[in-house]
């Protein structure tokens, strides 16, 4: 082979295995994001729940019924 051949194999490997690690990097970083805007969303969601039927429990008590 040639060593123009060898470096374009090279430099063409080292590419593909940057691109990798940066897809890898930046999948696991929007992960991490999605999971913790939707931890968020639902922590509203169970606030809005609970105070709900708390408001509830109380008009419920305050009528004696």
């Amino acid at each position: 082979m040639k060593l123009k051949f060898k470096l374009s194999i090279m430099v063409i490997a080292i590419l593909a295995v940057v691109i990798t690690v940066i897809a890898v990097v930046l999948l696991n970083r929007s992960s991490g994001l999605t999971i913790g805007l939707n931890t968020n969303g639902i922590g509203y969601i169970a606030k809005g729940q609970a105070d709900y039927w708390q408001t509830r429990q109380a008009r419920h008590l305050q009528n004696g019924t």
